[in-house]
């Protein structure tokens, strides 16, 4: 997959990251880590502005998890109460009482979630259906999404010509990387729910 995309990129514009990290943010088709790590190949082989390639597929991720956040806005969350399956599992008032919660504490486990494989864009729908304010949203967004754009850009921009001598490492490396990340927010977000 990643030569695929290399190959897209380097004949293409920089401007395909940016529209490959908005249905990213807004619908998850393609992964992040993929296109990131290939835009940070981009940007040392082209000598492009390593800066602009990032604010690139930053403001793309934003733009598109801002999207998906209006999205969960205007349908809210009482429209689940019509489904038979919801009312078996789930009572009113406990997911009121979890849409307080996280209305007041939410947005720093948005920030925390842009770090997370599967969850990153999710997390955009239920900010916006419990009417997250907009400016938190996109603060702990931004500083989650740059975190993990920069992470992955650099790990591109710095490994990716050598990627296929090392990949066994650099992979092993990523996996334990990924491993203790899930270890950690695992027991951050047990802790969380514990305490409602």
């Amino acid at each position: 997959m990643l030569e695929s995309l290399n190959g897209i990129f380097m004949q293409g514009s920089p401007l395909l990251l940016f529209v490959l990290m908005f249905l990213n943010g807004l619908i998850s088709i393609i992964p992040s880590e993929a296109v990131l790590f290939v835009g940070g190949v981009y940007s040392s082989a082209n000598n492009n502005s390593f800066f602009y390639i990032l604010f690139l597929v930053v403001f793309g991720n934003l733009l598109g998890t801002y999207i998906l956040y209006l999205i969960g806005r205007a349908i809210g969350y009482k429209w689940l109460f019509k489904i038979k399956f919801v009312n078996k599992f789930l009572e009113e008032k406990t997911l009121d009482k979890m849409a307080k919660k996280f209305q007041r504490e939410g947005a720093y486990w948005v920030g925390i979630f842009r770090c997370l494989p599967h969850v990153k864009s999710i997390i955009s729908l239920p900010a916006g259906m419990i009417k997250m304010p907009h400016k938190f949203f996109l603060i702990y967004s931004f500083i989650g999404i740059t975190f993990w754009a920069l992470v992955w850009h650099l790990l591109g921009y710095y490994f990716g010509e050598n990627f296929l001598k090392y990949d066994l490492y650099i992979s092993l490396i990523l996996v334990l990387f990924l491993a203790a990340t899930l270890l950690v927010f695992g027991k951050m977000i047990k802790r969380y729910f514990e305490k409602m």
